[in-house]
């Protein structure tokens, strides 16, 4: 192989890194979740960084096996996986549900429950955690962690918790989290 094709061969390794890894910041994630909620005219999220430290902090705890489960934890959670999966195209993913969903019964005709959470008007927040996981069969962990504005009320028995997996059996996992009151 001359030098060319080696250069050649780098640029695009390093290419298709960087595109990735341009796909997973912060703004890739609020900017995926803020289109779909405009769409519907509904408030953007914005950043939370406690709702992110829980997402690293879990990923963290898992990544030793890679294990694709909920954590059971304060907040709701969608589940992606994939081995090229970016967090853009993992919410993408949900926000593609939306034809499942007819806004006037408010009901689903398929899948749509992770894009309704995408769009639900009481999910404000957002944070999100990438880390590689320990065990090499299944590559990159990554959470999203999507919690709703705090509402006090006199009861907790309202509090509904949602975990929802999007897709099993490849590399990456994304995580959204969010709670409804």
């Amino acid at each position: 192989m001359g030098s060319c094709s080696v250069i050649f061969t780098c640029l695009v390794i390093l290419f298709v890194t960087n595109s990735a890894l341009a796909q997973n910041t912060i703004q890739d994630y609020l900017a995926v979740h803020n289109a779909a909620r405009a769409r519907v005219r509904v408030a953007p999220m914005r950043w939370d960084a406690n709702l992110a430290t829980y997402a690293l902090n879990y990923a963290n705890k898992i990544k030793g096996r890679c294990l694709f489960q909920h954590s059971n934890g304060p907040y709701g959670e969608n589940l992606a996986m994939g081995t090229t999966l970016t967090g853009r195209q993992a919410v993408n993913l949900w926000v593609e549900e939306r034809k499942d969903y007819n806004y006037r019964t408010n009901m689903c005709s398929g899948t749509c429950g992770h894009y309704t959470q995408v769009v639900w008007r009481k999910s404000v927040r957002l944070g999100c955690a990438r880390v590689r996981c320990n065990n090499g069969s299944w590559g990159d962990l990554t959470m999203v962690f999507r919690q709703v504005e705090e509402i006090k009320k006199k009861t907790s028995k309202n509090r509904i918790w949602c975990y929802k997996i999007l897709a099993h059996g490849s590399s990456r996992v994304l995580v959204n989290i969010f709670t409804e009151l």
